[in-house]
């Protein structure tokens, strides 16, 4: 298996994008919904853990630069490349179709981020246990991001799939 030399362009944007889709459907009311992101990265273990690794890394950067930056004047928050590609996508995808502005969506951010978890789905992960009925009898949605490869293919239910990403070479 050859290693993947960091997250494709096109998975960050994809991420972003997710991201940006659940901060709106929580401002519609959705919170108790949930919202899921299937990473359908290979069949090949190896590379699908390395891929769950950096999706980990790269959760964390745009976790921690929205809480430093959500609440902050957009002068001061586009500072930040992550907060300012978040407000491109925002730009290119959402705003043309959409009642919600991006001043109404930046402070959700923080919210998606802070509920937001991560799951490797494949044998013998120890980061799988995608568990959507813990979340249901507590009336709060799962957000959540799925990296798998084989088991996402073969019947894994993913409640309000959101975002599909099939890495292939």
């Amino acid at each position: 298996v050859i290693p993947l030399p960091g997250l494709p362009e096109s998975l960050i944007n994809a991420f972003h994008e997710f991201i940006l889709a659940r901060a709106i459907r929580n401002i519609r009311g959705d919170h108790n919904k949930h919202c899921t992101m299937m990473i359908n990265a290979s069949i090949f273990i190896q590379l699908t853990k390395k891929i769950y690794d950096e999706m980990c890394d790269y959760y964390l950067l745009v976790k921690n630069a929205v809480k430093n930056n959500y609440l902050m004047d957009d002068a001061y928050a586009m500072k930040s490349p992550i907060i300012l590609q978040l407000n491109n996508t925002f730009n290119k995808v959402f705003a043309n179709n959409i009642e919600e502005k991006w001043s109404d969506v930046k402070p959700e951010l923080n919210r998606v981020l802070e509920t937001m978890r991560i799951y490797a789905e494949y044998s013998g992960s120890p980061n799988g246990g995608l568990d959507y009925d813990s979340y249901t009898k507590d009336n709060i949605g799962l957000t959540a991001v799925v990296v798998g490869g084989f088991k996402l293919s073969r019947g894994l239910t993913l409640e309000g799939l959101t975002v599909s990403y099939l890495y292939r070479k």
